[in-house]
């Protein structure tokens, strides 16, 4: 039940240090406010963190510790950094106002990030980069800039998040990020989850709804697997692919949105298979690439626009045995129809 007013870094925790702090306010520090290294592991509960020029909670050089129910509000710099073989658990913690990113998680660390609750961050809520391999479950993100971003050789574990009002991308994968992405709500989000640029990810069973551009996007040499994941009422199309790298799309419900359920632009291998795709505004299935691809046991139904449209020269070998039922502008649309 302390004020600490002020100062640079007020708390430096090092050494193998394990002090407890809770219930103190810090506000206005005009640098860190907690500096944890060299193998301590703190426990911090309940205390506010408000407007610091600083770094909210610096924690590095194998420090960890339990972060518990604390306030991070309005920090000038990033909330909580964490860097170079950290292991830290940050539960349940209020991140509000960032102006950089709420978390951010550099180098070879092992962070848990859970139960967090993140509002009118102006930035990433999340930022995820280097060689880190964070496991972030369950956190609200919410009225923000931006939801997830991993970036670089990280290996994250995405699952139960519920991230909505974001006005980028909800969860974003790039530049050779590896990542299981599961179980998470996406909704009123200005685009769901993108992966990009050499990328691979599992993406299963997460419900993306409302988007303003597309629901899941693959492109630039990423690889993915999309499976059992519920994709409705989005702007646009519900699911893009546009990688020259390997994909597979499986049992996907994509409906109702306002543009093509799946569009498939370019890839070198992909699988598009027993989805259903019902009451698209646009296409069922629409195919503008020449690649070779296997097309097969989709549900195909009630789309506004044709239920496959395909430049494709080699339709009738690439797909078979789907069911094409009851879209508005027919079938195959200039194709043979195939059912």
């Amino acid at each position: 039940n302390n004020e600490f007013i002020g100062g640079r870094t007020i708390v430096s925790i090092k050494n193998f240090s394990r002090p407890v702090f809770i219930d103190n306010e810090f506000p206005n520090a005009s640098g860190e406010v907690f500096s944890v290294r060299n193998d301590s592991s703190p426990i911090l509960v309940g205390n506010v963190i408000r407007n610091s020029q600083g770094v909210g909670i610096y924690i590095t050089d194998n420090a960890s510790g339990q972060y518990l129910k604390n306030e991070i509000i309005g920090p000038k710099h990033i909330g909580v950094l964490i860097s170079n073989d950290a292991v830290p658990e940050l539960n349940s913690n209020l991140f509000s106002d960032c102006l950089l990113s709420c978390v951010s998680i550099q180098g070879p660390s092992r962070p848990t990030i859970i139960g967090n609750t993140f509002k009118k961050a102006m930035s990433w809520a999340v930022l995820t980069k280097g060689t880190s391999r964070p496991i972030i479950l369950d956190n609200i993100i919410t009225s923000s800039a931006y939801g997830l971003l991993f970036k670089g050789e990280t290996s994250s574990i995405v699952k139960g998040n519920n991230i909505s009002s974001v006005g980028g991308s909800a969860i974003y994968v790039t530049d050779s990020a590896r990542s299981i992405v599961e179980n998470n709500t996406l909704r009123d989000n200005n685009q769901g989850i993108l992966v990009r640029r050499r990328s691979t990810s599992t993406l299963r069973n997460n419900t993306v709804e409302s988007s303003i551009f597309t629901g899941i996007t693959v492109k630039g040499k990423a690889q993915a697997d999309v499976i059992q994941n519920f994709i409705s009422h989005g702007l646009d199309a519900g699911i893009i692919i546009n990688s020259s790298g390997k994909v597979g799309i499986y049992e996907n419900a994509v409906s109702d949105n306002m543009a093509s359920g799946i569009e498939y632009i370019k890839s070198s291998s992909v699988e598009i298979q027993r989805n259903v795709i019902k009451r698209n505004k646009g296409d069922g299935l629409y195919i503008t690439s020449d690649y070779i691809t296997h097309i097969s046991g989709n549900i195909i139904m009630e789309n506004e626009g044709c239920g496959v449209k395909s430049k494709a020269n080699n339709l009738n070998e690439l797909i078979f045995k789907n069911k094409l039922v009851g879209n508005v502008l027919g079938n195959g649309c200039k194709l043979n129809t195939i059912e």
